[in-house]
């Protein structure tokens, strides 16, 4: 039986590859207290309801003591300025890939 050797020579192969990040990053800023007398859009909303307005409309919403509302300061702006009191990241994974 004749054997034959083949010589497999390896190729150089060049990958580009990069990493992603995954994670959540929660960011607890200081409260404020509003006084829905001066929100007329939350007249006759129980609280319930006046948070959900609240998360829904709050960058069209006046910041507290403006007259009217703005579209360069709302209210979703006042609650950003409020310094931080939690900061905290959770669920952080990775992926390699070449795209």
């Amino acid at each position: 039986m004749d054997h034959f050797y083949v010589n497999q020579k390896s190729q150089n192969m060049q990958i580009e590859i990069q990493i992603s990040e995954y994670s959540n990053h929660m960011l607890v800023h200081e409260k404020i207290q509003i006084n829905t007398d001066e929100y007329p859009e939350l007249e006759g909303m129980d609280e319930e309801e006046a948070m959900k307005y609240i998360n829904e409309n709050a960058h069209n919403m006046k910041a507290t003591g403006s007259e009217e509302p703005s579209s360069f300061w709302s209210l979703h702006d006042e609650l950003l300025e409020k310094e931080i009191i939690r900061d905290k990241e959770y669920s952080y994974s990775t992926e390699i890939s070449k795209d």
